[in-house]
């Protein structure tokens, strides 16, 4: 009877300890507040992660050097702009404009690569300006480049992906 007096006071304290227990709320406001910094913590890095992933970076302009002089077709001045070094690039990417509009970029330079060595003139024929391979044809029809001897000739050479501007004539 002595030790089932003592078993049962055992189990009564056993069971009060576990009721203190399960009732008591200290230790669970740090466990809260570490889960809680853990969420924000993955949350933010998911949201940093997707906006970094998300960046879309801006292609460099290809590196080309290209030299420009006046030269003489048929008695008439043609800028020719030589490529002097840096990459190849395709003229179909480039754009040519002037201080005019864009310049009329003939069917022989189509689908050709620019690179180390090629030069393309640029002519006027009529009221338009032209770019094509150098030398042009003895028979290309050149008129005065500059419409006046006052006027300021600007010509552009733009990389289309980047729209950089590559090179630049004053004239």
């Amino acid at each position: 009877m002595k030790d089932e007096t003592e078993k049962n006071r055992t189990d009564k304290r056993k069971r009060q300890k576990i009721k203190t227990f399960l009732n008591s709320n200290s230790g669970v406001s740090p466990v809260i507040a570490v889960l809680l910094i853990l969420a924000i913590t993955v949350l933010m890095a998911g949201y940093l992660g997707v906006v970094v992933l998300s960046y879309e970076f801006e292609e460099p302009p290809p590196h080309i050097m290209m030299r420009a002089q006046v030269k003489k077709h048929n008695g008439q001045d043609i800028i020719c702009i030589e490529h002097r070094g840096g990459e190849s690039i395709e003229i179909d990417g480039l754009k040519f404009t002037s201080s005019e509009g864009d310049i009329n970029v003939n069917q022989a330079l189509k689908g050709e690569t620019y690179e180390i060595g090629k030069t393309i003139s640029i002519y006027r024929s009529g009221n338009r300006l032209y770019a094509n391979k150098y030398p042009l044809p003895k028979s290309t029809s050149v008129s005065q480049l500059k419409k006046s001897s006052d006027e300021e000739l600007n010509i552009l050479i733009v990389d289309e992906k980047s729209n950089q501007i590559l090179f630049e004539v004053k004239r």
